[in-house]
C-alpha cells in the first residue's frame, strides 16, 4: 500500500511539473510576443500553486485538490496553456441544442491524474456502488 501512495504522490508532482512548465511558457510568451493574458491563465497560475501546497502541507488532500483544479481546465474556467485552445461539439437532447468545449491539455492531465490515482478512485466507486454485505 505504501507503493502505490508513493506511486500517486509522484505522479501528482509530475503533474504540477508539467503545468508548472506550461504555465512559464504562457508568461515568456506573454512577455515575448505580446500575447494577452487572461482571467483565466491568472486563475489557473492561482489553482495550480495552490494544490501545490496542499501537495506539500497535506497530501491526503492533494487528490480532491488536484482533481477539481484540472476539471475546472477542462471546462476552460481556468487556463494552462498560452491561447486557451478547446475544441467545441455540439450536444443535442432532444431538439435542443448544448454548445460543449473542452481544452485537450487539460483532459491529457486529466487522464494522468486519474491513472495515478487509480487506487483511490476505485475505493471511492466501491464505496459509492457496491452494497456492504
Amino acid at each position: 500500500m505504501k507503493e502505490a501512495k508513493k506511486k500517486e504522490f509522484y505522479g501528482y508532482v509530475a503533474i504540477l511539473a508539467i503545468l508548472t512548465i506550461t504555465q512559464l511558457y504562457s508568461l515568456y510568451l506573454s512577455f515575448s510576443a505580446a500575447l494577452p493574458l487572461t482571467l483565466q491563465h491568472y486563475l489557473g497560475f492561482a489553482a495550480t500553486v495552490v494544490s501545490g501546497f496542499v501537495l506539500v502541507f497535506r497530501p491526503a488532500w492533494a487528490f480532491y485538490f488536484l482533481g477539481v483544479t484540472l476539471m475546472l481546465g477542462v471546462e476552460n474556467i481556468l487556463g494552462f496553456t498560452p491561447t486557451i485552445e478547446f475544441v467545441s461539439t455540439r450536444q443535442f437532447i432532444g431538439s435542443f441544442i448544448l454548445p460543449i468545449g473542452y481544452q485537450q491539455f487539460s483532459i491529457y492531465m486529466l487522464l494522468l491524474w486519474a491513472y495515478f490515482s487509480h487506487n483511490r478512485l476505485r475505493q471511492l466507486g466501491q464505496s459509492l456502488f457496491v452494497k456492504p454485505n
